[in-house]
């Protein structure tokens, strides 16, 4: 079960990842819980969003805000234990936003939990690492 769980955890974070590139809130809300009680925090002070209205209203916010975006994944993580699995995720991520562009660092790390409907997550936090000049 260990390997097939994993597979499925990264599978999900997969999706999660693949939504933010793509702005696809859809794709992203098949992989996260619909729950009053998980988390998201940024990177920024104030950067915390509970539950999943508010979670889907940030992400919407960053996307009208944000051009393309990409990441590319430089180590991971993930370990899994009965129905929940958490993770560890080191990016390279760029964003445009009008005529300026960013590329950082990005680290990652999310709890989720299997659902009848397949693994979600229930806490996330984004920690920006040092910015670099270029394309990711």
């Amino acid at each position: 079960m260990g390997d097939q769980a994993e597979t499925e955890v990264r599978a999900a974070i997969d999706t999660f990842i693949n939504g933010v590139r793509q702005g696809d809130i859809e794709a992203m809300e098949k992989v996260i819980a619909h729950e009053p009680g998980i988390v998201f925090y940024g990177s920024q002070a104030g950067d915390k969003e509970v539950g999943w209205k508010a979670i889907k209203a940030s992400f919407e916010e960053q996307f009208q805000e944000t051009g393309e975006i990409q990441s590319e994944v430089l180590a991971s993580t993930v370990s899994v234990v009965g129905d929940l699995a958490w993770a560890a995720y080191d990016l390279r991520y760029g964003e445009a936003s009008g005529p300026a562009s960013d590329t950082f660092e990005s680290r990652w790390t999310c709890v989720l939990r299997k659902d009848r409907d397949g693994w979600k997550y229930v806490h996330m936090h984004h920690s920006r690492g040092r910015s670099f000049s270029g394309p990711p």
